[in-house]
């Protein structure tokens, strides 16, 4: 559904939310904060991307590195030192993990990066590269998704709306609902039980987008089969 869709359902979802408590342009921009963090969780708009090592550079913005960063992905940072060596997966910690175990890691001279962490979106690698290289990174992240500014715009996919999410929407009308009960003054309880709503039905949604039918009857097919003997 488009955003001229979830506006006129999510007005019906909360009578008590009209036009005069929360005008459109509220409406849209709390949407559109539902579809961010329902990507984020999800991470809904997952994409793998190359960029250059600096000699000596050991921190970089993700904001300019990669487009439209959000969040990191499960595979993370890899890196290779020359063109023509394979991808080996960087180690994923925390600054104060380096601090406890790594002490003098900031004034470590350059070489292979063998750790990385993520402050904001400030991306840093321990040891900096030795040395200059296109492509020598690659990061896997969830993208920001585009937010809706017209009524043709759809969560997700701005222009285009994708099959596997349509069902996800559901979860930005929880989201609405949630925070509309703050707006019209229906109450602690009420606000908690609009919270409380909005995460089951979030966990729900990411569970029906991470499921592989295909996947789980190969597996299943496969068991069946039994021992094979030659």
């Amino acid at each position: 559904m488009n955003l001229d869709t979830l506006k006129t359902l999510a007005r019906s979802y909360t009578p008590k939310a009209n036009k005069t408590k929360v005008d459109d342009t509220i409406l849209e921009q709390i949407l559109n904060n539902g579809a961010l963090e329902i990507a984020k969780a999800g991470i809904l708009l997952p994409k793998s991307q190359k960029f250059a090592a600096v000699a000596d550079q050991s921190e970089y913005d993700l904001t300019s590195v990669v487009d439209n960063y959000l969040c990191p992905d499960k595979s993370g940072l890899w890196y290779k030192e020359t063109s023509t060596d394979n991808y080996v997966r960087i180690n994923p910690v925390t600054e104060k993990w380096l601090d406890k175990k790594k002490p003098n890691w900031r004034d470590q001279d350059s070489g292979v990066p063998q750790w990385y962490f993520i402050e904001r979106h400030l991306l840093t690698v321990v040891p900096a590269p030795e040395d200059a290289l296109s492509e020598a990174f690659w990061f896997y992240f969830g993208q920001k998704p585009v937010p809706m500014t017209q009524g043709t715009h759809f969560p997700w996919g701005n222009t285009f709306e994708y099959p596997h999410l349509v069902s996800a929407q559901e979860a930005i009308l929880a989201f609405w609902v949630w925070k509309a009960r703050l707006m019209t003054n229906d109450g602690v309880d009420n606000y908690r039980a609009g919270e409380n709503s909005y995460t089951r039905e979030l966990l729900k949604q990411l569970a029906l987008i991470s499921t592989r039918p295909d996947i789980a009857a190969n597996d299943k097919e496969t068991r069946l089969q039994g021992r094979k003997i030659r």
